[in-house]
């Protein structure tokens, strides 16, 4: 159970992986990650290194891989992809992703607001503008949508940075998936522990467009 990295390694408790705490990159919705991740930590950019300007990019996961045997642990009745080309929207879960973080990190929080749970959206402003801090998101890209009926959780690659405290990267898409468990189970996870983009996003479908879900839940069944 590797997990690969950019800058940094992020792997799982009790998987081999060198054991640091990890720097507090909360994020829009969760308090770090969902798995125990850990992280061995490098210098954070010189300032003015990067700009405020966030594009997500689509997803190389299947680039020269020949299989995925975490999808038969993953559950039944489990949809994946991998597009390879995203674009701000709520038309499928990647979308919404992009959107959401593209507007995010680069402190455009009513329009990030606008890819949230309409359910969440009254207290979204607040939320997010709370939560922004100094984190920079370098070279994101899609990594895998799972989606189940009407939940989705949705991976990414890149580079999560904050002055002073460093840096951690991801560039194994499917690092999350790849530990047996099913999609209830991350799902819960997720909902318990937070996450932040190099986890997984949690997303809901509603009236048929899909959202970013700040409050997810544990899956029934």
């Amino acid at each position: 159970m590797a997990a690969g990295g950019v800058i940094t390694l992020v792997g799982i408790a009790g998987c081999g992986a060198a054991v640091n705490p990890a720097p507090a990159f909360n994020g829009p919705y969760g308090r770090g990650g969902p798995f125990a991740a850990h992280t061995a930590r490098t210098a954070a950019p010189a300032e003015g290194s990067h700009g405020p300007a966030v594009q997500v990019g689509g997803s190389t996961a299947l680039d020269g891989v020949t299989g995925l045997p975490w999808l038969f642990a993953i559950g039944a009745g489990v949809e994946v992809s991998a597009p390879a080309t995203v674009r701000a929207a709520t038309d499928t879960p990647a979308d919404a992703t992009a959107g959401f973080y593209q507007a995010f990190y680069a402190r455009r929080f009513p329009q990030a607001c606008g890819y949230v749970a309409p359910a969440q959206q009254a207290g979204c402003l607040t939320r997010l503008s709370g939560s922004g801090g100094a984190d920079v998101l370098r070279i994101p890209a899609i990594g895998f949508a799972v989606q189940k009926a009407d939940q989705a959780l949705v991976s990414m690659t890149g580079v999560l940075c904050r002055p002073a405290a460093g840096c951690l990267g991801q560039q194994n898409p499917g690092w999350v998936f790849a530990n047996s468990r099913t999609f209830d189970q991350l799902w819960a996870l997720t909902a318990a522990n937070g996450g932040t983009p190099l986890t997984v996003t949690p997303l809901v479908r509603d009236a048929g467009r899909w959202y970013v879900d700040l409050a997810a839940t544990p899956a029934a069944g």
